[in-house]
């Protein structure tokens, strides 16, 4: 039903689009704010309000409750466009590099409608960061549900504009993602067979005569 809640172990918080749309439009810039101040303080070692409940150790840093309901509003479509207009991508971004998917959703639907806000807010760097940071993770069904987001947002940037295609190419990490995603095909075929990479530009007729000259030089 409508209304904040969240259920068992499930830390997500759940908001009917009319609440979400509500809290975005006259609460966003503020919440938007508190999440870029806890990343300030997080990175600066002086967030100790993130400590588990035992004082054992720390929680993840999405589990503040202002990040928690960033993203609720963030996985709402009506309340997206509130959230952008009050720096909020800039905040969904840093959760991003955390390898959260709401956040990560929701930066893609952004991109749909307007992939610069996402490449201003350095957004496709944040994903980047999440496929080359976690090497040798096991392939569990929530790592491969973050990875998969993060591939569709750079192919939706690389896919839409120039702008965004010389963005993601220019990135340190491009290299290491493309290197990841070429492991994630070949690992997805097993058959062994050669996975050929089309350059830009480049047609399966190119890859058919560049191996006839191949087969011509080994003669």
């Amino acid at each position: 039903g409508d209304g904040l809640s969240n259920g068992g172990s499930d830390h997500r918080l759940y908001l009917s689009s009319a609440e979400a749309s509500a809290v975005a439009s006259t609460l966003g810039k503020k919440i938007s704010e508190m999440v870029l101040a806890r990343f300030q303080r997080h990175h600066d070692g002086d967030d100790d309000s993130v400590e588990s409940e035992d004082g054992a150790g720390q929680r993840n840093i999405t589990d503040a409750p202002e990040i928690r309901l960033l993203c609720a509003l963030a996985s709402n479509k009506e309340a997206l466009p509130d959230l952008c207009k009050n720096n909020g991508l800039q905040a969904l971004s840093l959760v991003a590099t955390e390898g959260d998917l709401s956040a990560i959703e929701a930066m893609h639907e952004a991109c749909k409608d307007d992939p610069s806000v996402i490449l201003q807010v350095e957004g496709h760097v944040s994903v980047m960061n999440v496929l080359v940071n976690t090497p040798g993770q096991e392939q569990s069904k929530g790592k491969v549900a973050v990875d998969t987001a993060c591939l569709e947002i750079l192919a939706t940037l690389c896919g839409e504009t120039e702008q965004g295609r010389s963005a993601v190419a220019d990135a340190d990490e491009c290299s290491l993602c493309i290197s990841y995603a070429i492991e994630c095909i070949q690992g997805g075929r097993g058959d062994g067979d050669k996975t050929e990479i089309l350059t830009v530009g480049q047609t399966d007729d190119d890859i058919v005569d560049e191996e006839k000259e191949e087969k011509k030089r080994k003669r």
